[in-house]
């Protein structure tokens, strides 16, 4: 679970195939699949910050260190919130204001779709801002955000676009992300993953 990929939840997907027999040859089997995903529970985001960088050092850690081992290694240690690979070495970089401005990782614990909100940047200032989950939507398969804004052209909803729930639109295809204001006449039953 300490695989490189910058500002995401990494996960593991398993699929299986359940076969019952019964104990009567006249009765045909039966069979269905079985698919999960587990999520890690910490993120990494990838941030600007001013900081001092102190070198990690780990036993694991030899001069062929990799970025999983020294992201490992920031995970293991509570006082580690932030890490940097560099040069096949390992550091943590506290925030000072008498250090550098450099690029390092975060360490974002208890992380899951449930529970973190999204910051989203866009060309349109209407639609950036913090979306925090609203719950999980079963007609779309995801999660949908929601961003309260100062005044309602603001408030909106983020959510993936699927084109049998939200109809024809040009400008989207079948799991991206796309934003819509929010309507007091919105249908709305969280509890049962309508929305």
């Amino acid at each position: 679970m300490d695989a490189v990929v910058a500002g995401s939840m990494l996960n593991v997907s398993l699929s299986c195939k359940i076969i019952g027999q019964f104990p009567d040859v006249q009765l045909p089997s039966l069979s269905t699949s079985l698919s999960f995903t587990i999520y890690d529970n910490t993120c990494w985001v990838e941030e600007k910050m001013v900081g001092k960088m102190y070198e990690l050092s780990v036993a694991s850690l030899d001069s062929n260190a990799s970025e999983a081992q020294c992201r490992h290694a920031c995970r293991q240690r509570s006082s580690c919130s932030h890490y940097k690979f560099k040069e096949g070495k390992c550091y943590q970089v506290k925030r000072d204001a008498s250090g550098e401005l450099g690029k390092s990782f975060t360490k974002i614990t208890d992380c899951s779709q449930t529970s973190s909100c999204l910051s989203v940047e866009s060309l349109d200032w209407s639609e950036s801002g913090v979306y925090c989950p609203l719950g999980y939507d079963t007609s779309r398969a995801s999660m949908i955000y929601r961003k309260d804004g100062m005044t309602n052209l603001e408030t909106m909803y983020l959510y993936k676009y699927k084109r049998s729930v939200d109809g024809v639109n040009g400008e989207c295809s079948d799991g991206k992300w796309t934003t819509r204001l929010v309507d007091g006449a919105d249908y709305k039953l969280p509890e049962k993953g309508y929305f």
